[in-house]
């Protein structure tokens, strides 16, 4: 960025860094880039960030952060973020808020909670149908290969597997 991110950027800069971290196993690290991208957030002023940014909204820091949390196993926090994303996201960003469903229903995973992640998984597959988009099938599939090792656990789950396979067949 050559000395000229801004708190926004930063902020999401330091939160893609987090989830790297978080998916390489190096939670203290996660932990660290997630308070850094906070302290970034809080200092962003809306008036001091490039137009083209502006797609970085609350909503799109709590699902940032809310997946990092995802990724390091913890529940609560992620679920917090995650609901907060799919709440807060404009209408008109379906895309996204299928993303946050996605998210929102994997932290249930972590959290064990299958009845409702199966609830908000078939949220995310009825979301995804609104939209053509390459990345909310990936999305869908990676919720999925989450899901597959524990549906022998849960009817719910044993649903949702089968309708996101209709859904991306």
């Amino acid at each position: 960025t050559q000395g000229t991110t801004t708190p926004a950027l930063a902020a999401e800069l330091h939160a893609l860094e987090a989830r790297g971290l978080a998916l390489s196993g190096d939670a203290r690290a996660a932990r660290r880039a997630i308070l850094e991208a906070q302290r970034c957030y809080e200092s962003m002023s809306p008036d001091g960030e490039p137009q083209w940014l502006g797609f970085y909204t609350e909503a799109a820091f709590a699902a940032d952060i809310g997946r990092c949390l995802s990724d390091l196993g913890e529940a609560e926090q992620a679920i917090t973020l995650s609901a907060a994303a799919v709440r807060d996201y404009e209408p008109w960003r379906v895309r996204a808020r299928c993303f946050a469903q996605t998210d929102l229903a994997g932290a249930h995973l972590v959290g064990r909670d299958f009845e409702q992640a199966a609830a908000l998984g078939r949220d995310a597959v009825r979301t995804a149908a609104q939209v053509s988009s390459t990345r909310t099938l990936d999305r869908l599939q990676t919720l999925q290969r989450q899901i597959q090792p524990l549906r022998v656990s849960s009817p719910h789950l044993r649903e949702l597997d089968e309708r996101i396979t209709d859904f991306l067949a």
